[in-house]
């Protein structure tokens, strides 16, 4: 029963850290849904690293989708690391929609951040702002409500010399919102454990 007991707490250790980083790592993503309704969210992380596509990543993968709700704050809870694997939060509109996504990667090669919007596999928020922009002074990404992705999503890119978080918004930013707000984990919960949408939904 000891042995037994033990083994569980070790157990929950380990799966609490594939679930949930602190919000002090070192680089962050953080979405701020302010929009009126529900998105469905994803996050994955290439299986190779661009660079070496011999390689594998370590933590390659995707999370089920899920539901995020309206005036919500999320953050990726897979690590983001000096590898240059690609990381992608996919966000739809609807239940297994296509998604609108904001991209980034920390690059091995040269320590630098690396970001951008995509419509590649689907644009479903044209009709609201959305803004990718780091907290520490690099470029921002923004398009206004109506723009089709032609001011801010890829090919519109950019890479940063200084790490740290990456906040993005849908709906615009809220009263008071910057780049440099810290999140407390009361506010936050990490994407891997949002409410996750079933088959059929």
């Amino acid at each position: 029963m000891y042995f037994t007991t033990i083994f569980l707490i070790i157990l929950s250790s380990l799966l609490s850290l594939n679930t949930a980083i602190p919000l002090h790592y070192p680089v962050l993503f953080l979405l701020k849904n302010n929009c009126p309704f529900p998105v469905y969210i994803r996050e994955a992380v290439a299986e190779f690293p661009s660079p070496r596509p011999w390689e594998h990543c370590k933590n390659w993968g995707e999370t089920p989708e899920a539901k995020m709700p309206a005036h919500s704050t999320a953050y990726g809870g897979m690590p983001v690391l000096k590898d240059s694997c690609g990381h992608s939060i996919k966000v739809a509109r609807s239940p297994h929609g296509s998604p609108y996504q904001f991209e980034f990667t920390w690059a091995l090669e040269n320590d630098r951040m690396w970001y951008d919007m995509s419509h590649v596999d689907g644009n479903p928020f044209t009709d609201v702002e959305r803004e990718f922009a780091p907290h520490n002074h690099c470029p921002a990404l923004k398009c206004v409500a109506g723009n089709d992705g032609s001011a801010c999503d890829y090919s519109v890119q950019t890479d940063c010399g200084t790490k740290g978080k990456l906040h993005a918004w849908l709906c615009g930013r809220g009263k008071g919102e910057t780049e440099t707000e810290e999140w407390s984990l009361e506010e936050v919960v990490p994407i891997g454990e949002l409410e996750v949408v079933k088959e059929g939904e």
